[in-house]
């Protein structure tokens, strides 16, 4: 009995070896050392349940990257998401990856929000709810992997959006249409006073009473992450109800500086106006927001390099970009290439951001997209 208990034990650990190869507690398992494995097992059974609540990763729907919550395949199922494998998990728990679509809601600290099949026959305004997880979570991060909705319409000298998706609470978040690829931006919660104890994302559809509205079939991919900011009372000491790491701390780095609707932490990348995607490249009027970059200690300005600018031809009057301390002249705003790939650079001590303004627009290809890297001391 002796010798078929300690058996089973020891086929169960090989098991957990070769299933979970990336685990330090059983990665160099080896029978000559491990003299008793149920002792092995249960000295190690901490490990084992660790990461329950933690952030996972894993390949999902057509080999696209998804990122989830590490927790047991029931309660997965219970909480009505969907597992596709463990991913960073441990052998116990599952990657739990929260898909939803319209008027449905979650609590799930990482989201996608969905466009269904039926979008535009069966609902002229499709929203999720998200409920916060905790009273300090005071960042929500939308993420656009992609959206497709209706182009925005030339309204006098405003373009303007007749279907649109929009956040709520605003906090000066946009209103966007037509089309939108690889974009972000923040919502900012008013946590101390505890206004906010959910965000609602709408996208709001024409429907179909005659005649054909392009897309014919809308389609949207949009990731939801809470950010959650250091306590005032425990600091980064808090812990979850149920999350046993420092949220708080892992986080950090990820809040956006307050008054930023765009935050960018690489050393070099590109940004671009909202709409950039559509199919008249149109860019949506009425908007007034900061784009801003994280600096290191090393690190005293950015270069600007221009793809596309095309927002105001009339002197930058009512639609511009405006940089501070900058090589630029003509009170540091851009608005169009004069010249090919347009490079100007902004170095000074403080924060560094752009401003974005559009009041008007004209019924042309407009825009930008534009090359940043941070410069050296």
């Amino acid at each position: 009995m002796t010798t078929f208990v300690v058996g089973t034990v020891l086929v169960l650990a090989l098991a957990l070896a070769g299933t979970r190869s990336q685990a330090p507690y059983f990665y160099n398992y080896d029978d000559v050392t491990i003299e008793d494995p149920l002792a092995y097992i249960w000295n190690n059974r901490d490990n084992l349940i660790q990461d329950s609540y933690a952030p996972c990763g894993v390949k999902y729907n057509a080999g696209r990257d998804r990122e989830g919550t590490c927790m047991h395949s029931s309660e997965c199922k219970f909480n009505r998401g969907k597992t596709n494998g463990r991913g960073s998990c441990s052998f116990w728990n599952s990657c739990c990856i929260s898909e939803k679509t319209c008027n449905q809601r979650t609590n799930s600290r990482v989201s996608y929000f969905m466009s269904p099949s039926d979008a535009r026959k069966n609902f002229g305004n499709c929203e999720m709810q998200v409920d916060l997880i905790n009273e300090n979570i005071c960042q929500i991060r939308i993420d656009i992997i992609d959206m497709k909705i209706q182009d925005p319409v030339l309204n006098g000298d405003k373009l303007e959006c007749e279907e649109s998706f929009t956040v709520s609470p605003e906090s000066g978040t946009p209103k966007l249409c037509g089309g939108n690829k690889d974009t972000h931006f923040y919502v900012h919660l008013d946590k101390p006073n505890n206004l906010n104890n959910a965000v609602k994302l709408n996208m709001k559809l024409k429907q179909i009473t005659g005649g054909i509205i392009e897309p014919n079939s809308p389609r949207w991919n949009i990731k939801v992450t809470q950010l959650e900011c250091p306590s005032r009372d425990k600091k980064f000491a808090l812990q979850h109800k149920k999350d046993t790491n420092n949220r708080p701390a892992e986080d950090f780095h990820k809040l956006a500086p307050e008054g930023c609707l765009q935050y960018f932490t690489e050393p070099s990348g590109t940004i671009q106006s909202f709409g950039y995607e559509s199919s008249k490249m149109s860019m949506i009027t009425a908007q007034d927001y900061a784009i801003c970059f994280k600096r290191s200690t090393s690190e005293c300005g950015i270069k600007f390099t221009s793809n596309f600018l095309d927002i105001d031809a009339a002197g930058c009057a009512n639609n511009f970009i405006h940089t501070p301390e900058t090589t630029l002249p003509d009170d540091a705003k851009v608005c169009f290439d004069d010249a090919p790939k347009k490079t100007w650079l902004s170095v000074h001590p403080g924060p560094l951001y752009v401003h974005v303004h559009t009041e008007i627009s004209e019924e042309k290809l407009q825009g930008f997209n534009i090359n940043y890297v941070m410069k050296g001391c």
